[in-house]
């Protein structure tokens, strides 16, 4: 089992790709092709920690339907996007590689260690003080969920170069 934090995929959202800037023709091919790249990384048996605005509250096809399509334990974070219902937790904190980390849909500094969406393609990886905080959105990575252990290769990563940059959308 590999443990997975994604957010911002905005199903259904008619204003998205204008908003985020992502290079996608049409809603339809936004939404399966987010939905294919979760599947190419997340198996039936992992987990993700989902934090926040996974599809639009009002959206056309539904949360049921969005979620059914996608593979893996999905524990959902309540966005400012999201229905209270479908996504009813609102933070969490979970322990990966013997460190607490706190799990919100917004870029707060709980822990010395935090894992966000909202922020789209601000950034990626900021340090504040000696607390991190990993904006795990689609927008900063690809399009793709991130897994536990590549979140810590890239803090490492840059620490060492002093550089944390968003990764590019690329079809």
């Amino acid at each position: 089992m590999t443990l997975f934090c994604s957010g911002d995929h905005h199903l259904d959202h008619a204003r998205i790709i204008d908003y985020a800037k992502r290079p996608f023709k049409s809603l339809t091919h936004h939404n399966m092709e987010l939905v294919r790249r979760w599947n190419a990384v997340v198996e039936p048996g992992d987990t993700v920690i989902y934090l926040g605005d996974f599809c639009f509250h009002n959206s056309e096809h539904g949360f049921q339907y969005w979620d059914a399509l996608l593979n893996g334990n999905k524990v959902y974070l309540q966005g400012n996007h999201d229905s209270h219902k479908d996504a009813p937790v609102q933070s969490c904190v979970i322990k990966y590689g013997g460190i607490d980390w706190w799990c919100s849909h917004y870029p707060e500094q709980r822990y010395r260690h935090n894992l966000c969406g909202h922020v789209h393609d601000l950034w990626r990886i900021q340090r504040k003080g000696g607390d991190v905080i990993v904006n795990c959105g689609v927008d900063a990575w690809c399009g793709y969920p991130v897994n536990m252990q590549k979140i810590l290769e890239e803090i490492k990563k840059a620490e060492k170069n002093g550089v944390y940059p968003v990764m590019p959308w690329v079809l």
